[in-house]
């Protein structure tokens, strides 16, 4: 495969932004099937709600000028979730 079929396959159904962001988390070595996306640019999601490490969040700020304000709260059944909204 292609560099450039791999980029189109990893971005498929992702907004410009959301491709981007994805894009330079697996260059840091995050799953492409463990990153998730919801609301138009609004949420990020790593593994079922694990955190993502700092530097890799600083790489996707870094090159794609979005920023990560992270949320999480404690659910019982699960524990610790995690999420990061995206703010351009």
């Amino acid at each position: 495969m292609s560099l450039d079929t791999g980029r189109r396959m990893l971005n498929a159904e992702l907004s410009p932004i959301q491709g981007k962001i994805k894009l330079l988390l697996v260059m840091k070595g995050l799953r492409p099937n463990q990153i998730e996306f919801s609301g138009e640019d609004g949420v990020l999601r790593y593994h079922y709600w694990k955190t993502i490490p700092d530097d890799h969040l600083e790489y996707a700020t870094e090159h794609s000028g979005a920023t990560f304000k992270e949320r999480e709260w404690f659910e019982e059944d699960c524990g610790w979730l995690v999420c990061y909204e995206i703010i351009q």
